[in-house]
């Protein structure tokens, strides 16, 4: 069992030293001794960048902020209600995060409003959001439970997206997420609602590593089952992981492709058994990425590496850059002066490995984000895998 390595964590401290000044806030519904505040909205306002909010067990409003908080839940629920006067009713909306800052939620469940509207949206963010353990529902009607847009690095890890992703303008990273698109209704034997994809994407860049995507379910004689995927001039990549499962909706019984996908660029597993619509460009391939389930202080981080049966590889973790082209080789997504090498070996028979990795039992570290990144090399050349997005809680 391997333990951080200490340049590694002399470089954490070196680059989060300008946080010693900030705080944790305690919010919890029931006010025991030591609480900060009752519900989730003055904590927001409260917070500076930088600062993590533990929300204890209960039921809080709207989650809305452009700073680079740390939320960290443990049996919170947000109820999506009107914003002001926007007009929109959210449980969570990040608007506007900075570049070089960093949004964090990991813990709740996301209740979507009584409205067609989305439950949760994350728009025109420079900076790095990151969801873990979310667990978001839709609104009424065909809305989604995440919308994303204009947002140039967001990822989602070990979440259930039970009403569907809407994706446009943007960089996603799926990890072991569950996605299933809206259902289709119908009220007094007409149609209230029609069936969504599972994941609606536009002029974005989609990297998928397990989990799965159901599209929406239609309705015999009014509404026609979805597709999994439906993609419009998208970069995107399926890497099978320790899972992937992909299937249209079901109920109406009318055929759909699995995908759709129009213009862009199509690369997927071919052991992923899949019916394609669409005139984008498609390349079946081993798609090799890195997966890391989010690991809590004091625990095991297990980094997984899925790519080519018998390839040679070198497992780097290190903090978060912005993405570094590197030719052919691909794109670099670790800073070059704090990156380091957690494990190198040769891929077993099923392309897959692992590496644990011990992380301090220190609160300091909650809410801290790396990548894991690798570079394999066989006979299908030499590249760098898809990275992942490694919280610590």
């Amino acid at each position: 069992m391997r333990r951080l390595p200490a340049a590694l964590l002399a470089w954490i401290f070196t680059v989060t030293s300008a946080a010693l000044g900030q705080r944790t806030w305690i919010v919890d519904a029931s006010n025991p001794p030591g609480t900060d505040f009752t519900n989730l909205p003055p904590a927001l306002l409260a917070a500076s960048d930088g600062d993590t909010i533990l929300v204890r067990s209960g039921v809080y409003d709207p989650a809305v902020t452009s700073r680079g908080v740390t939320l960290l839940g443990f049996g919170a629920t947000i109820v999506a209600r009107p914003i002001g006067g926007s007009g929109l009713e959210r449980a969570l909306l990040v608007d506007g995060l900075p570049h070089g800052h960093r949004f964090v939620m990991r813990g709740f469940q996301l209740q979507g409003p009584a409205t067609n509207q989305h439950a949760a949206e994350i728009r025109s963010c420079a900076g790095v959001v990151v969801l873990a353990n979310v667990h978001a529902s839709p609104g009424q009607g065909d809305a989604h439970s995440l919308r994303i847009s204009e947002s140039a690095d967001v990822s989602v890890l070990h979440s259930t997206l039970s009403g569907g992703l809407r994706a446009s303008g943007s960089r996603v990273w799926l990890r072991d997420t569950h996605v299933y698109g809206p259902i289709a209704q119908s009220r007094f034997g007409s149609l209230r609602n029609y069936a969504q994809p599972a994941c609606v994407g536009s002029q974005s860049e989609i990297s998928v590593c397990g989990g799965s995507l159901i599209g929406g379910h239609g309705l015999i004689g009014l509404a026609p089952d979805q597709s999994a995927m439906q993609l419009e001039d998208c970069t995107t990549r399926l890497a099978t992981g320790s899972g992937l499962f992909l299937r249209t909706g079901s109920y109406a019984g009318t055929l759909t492709f699995v995908i759709s996908a129009n213009g862009g660029t199509l690369d997927l597993d071919p052991s992923i058994p899949l019916s394609i619509g669409g005139n984008s460009t498609v390349s079946l391939r081993r798609v090799p990425a890195m997966n890391a389930a989010p690991t809590s202080i004091g625990s095991v981080l297990s980094l997984d590496l899925y790519a080519v049966p018998g390839d040679a590889f070198q497992i780097f973790l290190g903090l978060r850059a912005d993405p570094i082209a590197l030719g052919a080789f691909g794109t670099l997504w670790i800073e070059p002066s704090a990156l380091f090498v957690v494990g190198s070996g040769t891929l077993d028979a099923f392309g897959s490995t692992s590496r644990g990795i011990l992380v301090p039992n220190d609160p300091w570290f909650q809410g801290i984000v790396m990548r894991a990144q690798a570079l394999r090399y066989g006979a299908a050349g030499t590249s760098l895998t898809d990275p992942a997005t490694v919280l610590i809680y």
